[in-house]
């Protein structure tokens, strides 16, 4: 385990530069010495969780670099909470940062200077992840396990982008994670207790369980649901007429 220093912490800090600060401090440390020994890093939030069996080719898809879009309209830049960095980039590491940023007069949130290392190599390869957001529950999928999020979701957030719980795809489809939006958020939602805890029992009765025994068609069968899901495009409207109540 590697633990952030919290003297590090700029005083005042806001969320977005705090988690910033533990990104880079871990990028600077640890995955820059996993890169030098050839392996792949992969950055994932606390409440971004694989939903299948995934690789780094799986994710990476021949790419340099694969990360989530940061899900603000008109951002073209990584959202810290999922970022695959394949180990070519040793060299230009330094050079990665995940900070908060004005450009323009407009404010970038956490991850916006990503958007400043993608301008300076453009020869680096890069995809976006494939995503979409649940809206309606479904005992089918994923073993129910996020039906109780999506019905707290709706209810907490009236933004478009967040009027239902987020699936990232893999290029090729195969890998799946879910984001439990603020699910590590406890100074903005309190009291998540019933929440995280819906999700922890509906894990323990899935496959992924430890009194059952491992299906991969059942599995299997949850990801061909998520992968005939429209799918939002990168550079897609995010309006609610669209997504949300279209």
């Amino acid at each position: 385990m590697h633990i952030f220093p919290p003297n590090l912490h700029p005083k005042n800090a806001g969320p977005s530069d705090r988690n910033a600060n533990v990104v880079n401090w871990g990028l600077a440390t640890v995955a820059k010495d996993f890169l030098a020994n050839g392996t792949t890093v992969l950055l994932l939030d606390g409440d971004v969780l694989p939903l299948s069996p995934f690789d780094s080719q799986t994710l990476l898809n021949s790419r340099d670099m694969v990360c989530r879009k940061h899900p603000a309209p008109l951002s073209r830049y990584c959202w810290i909470g999922f970022i695959c960095l394949a180990p070519q980039l040793f060299s230009t590491l330094d050079d990665f940062n995940v900070s908060p940023i004005m450009r323009s007069n407009r404010a970038y949130d956490s991850g916006g200077r990503t958007i400043e290392y993608l301008l300076k190599y453009r020869n680096v390869s890069f995809s976006w992840m494939k995503e979409t957001i649940l809206l309606h529950t479904d005992e089918g999928l994923f073993w129910g396990a996020v039906d109780v999020d999506i019905k707290w979701v709706e209810h907490h957030f009236d933004r478009c982008d967040k009027c239902g719980p987020e699936v990232f795809l893999s290029a090729d489809n195969d890998a799946v994670f879910y984001h439990m939006i603020s699910g590590t958020s406890n100074w903005r939602f309190p009291d998540q207790q019933q929440r995280s805890q819906s999700l922890h029992d509906s894990l323990m009765r899935s496959p992924y369980g430890p009194t059952r025994q491992f299906s991969m068609l059942e599995l299997i069968a949850s990801v061909r649901k998520v992968q005939k899901m429209d799918m939002i495009p990168f550079h897609g409207n995010l309006t609610c007429s669209t997504i949300c109540r279209g």
